[in-house]
């Protein structure tokens, strides 16, 4: 861990993704461990090498996957800040949320470099004028995703992208503390009910209570419950209260539009339009929470 944040940037993205699985370490875990510990004895005589140079260049440089994590399709943000062509900070992070797209998942990285470039970048601009009365140099931070770098330039929040608001990259939580939105659709009638949720887990409680009420309400039995197999979704208790009350899952393809397509528009249409209605309105983000009814 220390040779990571200190010397080694190359194995900044190894070291990150495996301290994921330190509270349920597996043997394949600890192999990809040992790999790591291996290519370091290969390599231990490699580190970062600064060169004098009275022209100071500082820049920046971030990346990201998308949907890089297989079990729950969040993605993964890189940085690296280059001061006189050497690596001076640099790091590797998961997503704290799902991005629906490149650009989105860019945009959060680049957020995240920025943060750390503003911080490295006063350090040396008081350096400087302390040691040589010299002003700091441009702080450059580069992006190659095309729709990120249009969306930095231009403050408008187009439709397509006023969803980033909610995703990230700041998350703020709404005036009841909620942060996940859950949207139930009924496929026949195409009824809709959306909860906002404090937490992700408490999704579950949630389809269950939904579930009891329409069966209670409007004597209608649930036939069977379509999801994408997300871990919220396949709790243990949840499949025992499928089972009680005789309810079939159908697992769809996760992330395939054609069979999950329906729920995915209408939660964006519904961000969407309370973000518009927020930015009419000019009230802060904070206030956004979506209405029980």
């Amino acid at each position: 861990m220390h040779l990571m944040t200190a010397t080694r940037p190359d194995i900044a993205f190894a070291v990150s993704y495996v301290s994921r699985f330190m509270e349920n370490l597996q043997v394949e875990h600890w192999m990809a461990v040992k790999r790591i510990l291996r290519y370091l004895q290969g390599t231990k005589s490699d580190g970062i090498c600064f060169k004098s140079d009275d022209k100071i260049d500082f820049c920046g440089y971030s990346d990201a996957d998308w949907a890089g994590d297989h079990a729950d399709r969040k993605s993964t943000s890189g940085y690296a800040l280059i001061l006189m062509g050497d690596p001076v900070s640099w790091g590797s992070k998961k997503q704290s949320s799902v991005s629906l797209s490149t650009s989105e998942a860019e945009c959060i990285a680049l957020s995240l470099a920025i943060q750390e470039g503003k911080w490295v970048h006063r350090l040396l601009c008081e350096i400087l004028d302390a040691a040589e009365d010299k002003s700091g140099p441009e702080l450059k931070i580069m992006e190659d995703n095309q729709s990120c770098i249009k969306m930095t330039k231009n403050p408008v929040n187009h439709g397509r992208a006023k969803h980033i608001d909610t995703c990230g990259p700041m998350e703020v939580d709404s005036l009841g503390g909620s942060k996940y939105l859950l949207l139930t659709v009924d496929e026949g009638s195409g009824c809709m009910k959306g909860f906002s949720l404090r937490a992700n887990s408490d999704s579950e409680e949630c389809i269950k209570k939904y579930i009891v009420a329409v069966q209670t309400q409007f004597d209608y039995k649930v036939k069977f419950v379509r999801h994408d197999g997300a871990r919220e979704s396949v709790a243990n208790s949840l499949k025992a209260f499928y089972d009680d009350q005789r309810i079939e899952q159908q697992v769809t393809v996760p992330y395939a539009h054609q069979t999950n397509g329906t729920a995915e528009r209408a939660i964006r249409t519904i961000v969407t339009i309370g973000r518009s209605m927020l930015h009419y309105a000019k009230l802060d983000k904070f206030f956004f929470e979506l209405k029980q009814q």
